[in-house]
């Protein structure tokens, strides 16, 4: 069941908000993440999504994303198949 509460952190306004990146597992500034998402779709209703955070800034970070999220999907529902 999800909330309707919105999840609100808190950090040090003066600290700068930093976000490992999946690929290279470097912690980078908040602006230059960015989130790829692979999403598996059952009669058009999302069943399951998997987010990567990769560096938008840099060409092999954001290729890598497309296969490290397609991958960890697959994984994800051979699993839940396996499961079933």
């Amino acid at each position: 069941m999800v909330s309707d509460t919105p999840l609100i952190l808190f950090k040090d306004m003066d600290e700068e908000i930093t976000w490992p990146c999946d690929v290279c597992d470097e912690q980078r500034p908040d602006v230059v993440i960015s989130l790829r998402r692979a999403t598996a779709t059952v009669d058009s209703e999302v069943i399951l999504e998997y987010r990567v955070r990769y560096c938008g800034d840099r060409a092999r970070c954001q290729d890598q994303s497309r296969r490290l999220a397609t991958a960890r999907l697959m994984h994800l529902l051979s699993v839940m198949v396996s499961r079933s």
